[in-house]
């Protein structure tokens, strides 16, 4: 399970992910620092996981081969290469005998032309084992992003302290979830992506 939290502003989208991870080698759980987003600079767009994190560099290379030149025409191809990514994971793990998780929340930010705003999108296997996409209005937090209802915009400050309670809180509750490590705050604009490490979690 990742940490990963979306907000919508009116001029930016803003994502929160951290960085603890483990890789599963020879039957044994390794921790270790993991990217859980990636950048689509071409598109303007920053991916983000919550569920396996090798879906981030599966659903970057999809989106990379796929026909999208802007973030507008990348939306409605979302499902199509969440599922692609997803399938090409579960062959992988299949393959090398690991792990893999039911759940995976994928979130897409960038800017629309089309709207002339930043906007949001999550593409969720709920567990039916369907992809859903869903447009984020305001502010989406995971792990709890099932539970709680849609918040008006968060401001950075508002992420940050809200992912240190979603780790302190799972760590509580499942302290054999890998959660944690330092956390990442992507802001994405209409012209930039800048990420910056905001500390240990």
């Amino acid at each position: 399970m990742s940490l990963l939290n979306v907000s919508v502003l009116p001029d930016r989208v803003l994502m929160t992910v951290d960085t603890a991870g483990e890789q599963v080698k020879d039957g044994r759980r390794v921790k270790r620092e993991i990217s859980k987003m990636l950048p689509l600079v071409h598109l303007g767009a920053m991916v983000g996981v919550c569920g396996n994190t090798a879906m981030a560099i599966a659903v970057v290379q999809q989106a990379m081969i796929g026909p999208a030149k802007t973030f507008d025409e990348l939306v409605p191809l979302i499902k199509p290469i969440t599922e692609a990514a997803f399938r090409s994971v579960s062959r992988e793990a299949k393959a090398n005998k690991t792990p893999i998780t039911d759940q995976q929340v994928v979130a897409f930010a960038g800017w629309s032309e089309a709207d002339g705003a930043p906007a949001a999108y999550l593409c969720v296997r709920n567990a039916q084992h369907a992809f859903t996409v869903s447009r984020v209005l305001t502010t989406i937090f995971c792990p709890g992003a099932e539970q709680l209802p849609e918040r008006d915009p968060a401001e950075l400050d508002d992420l940050v302290m809200a992912a240190r309670a979603q780790v302190e809180e799972t760590h509580a509750k499942h302290p054999q979830i890998p959660i944690g490590g330092q956390l990442l705050v992507a802001e994405v604009t209409r012209n930039s992506i800048n990420v910056r490490n905001h500390g240990a979690l």
